[in-house]
């Protein structure tokens, strides 16, 4: 008896490693797939944040853009908010999950996200077009 319990505890105890092994190896085919599809993750990313930009300046910037003035500091920390926001609900639960998989957690995600609206509203085409006309209507009317 005490010889078939201790060949049943060395051979639990030979199990056990092999179990933490096959938890680690899966854990790393995950990281590799993520490296290896990231090309389908950036586009997946890149769309939603492009709809929901687009969203957001037609509703919200444009009308700033069209007068050249800026949205002061707490409308520009709400509308980047709502842009968090929508793009979340644009996403999915699905996608989120997966994205949040591939970026590690939520907080690094919408860090990204909000990332990507900064620059894009730093770098707004019809406010700088708006800009450079009132600066040449002052010019224009200087002569």
């Amino acid at each position: 008896m005490n010889i078939l319990m201790t060949i049943c505890l060395c051979w639990c105890l030979s199990l056990v490693p092999i179990f933490f092994l096959i938890i680690k190896l899966s854990k790393d085919k995950e990281k590799t797939e993520n490296i290896i599809h990231f090309e389908r993750y950036a586009t997946i990313f890149e769309y939603y944040l492009i709809k929901a930009y687009d969203i957001i300046h037609k509703d919200r910037i444009l009308i700033y853009s069209l007068e050249a003035t800026k949205l002061n500091e707490s409308e520009f920390k709400q509308v980047a908010k709502d842009f968090g926001k929508l793009f979340l609900q644009l996403i999915g639960p699905s996608i989120q999950k997966e994205l949040t998989k591939f970026y590690g957690n939520e907080k690094v995600l919408m860090f990204n996200v909000i990332e990507f609206f900064n620059t894009k509203f730093e770098d707004d085409e019809i406010r700088k077009n708006a800009l450079d006309n009132l600066a040449a209507g002052d010019s224009n009317e200087d002569n």
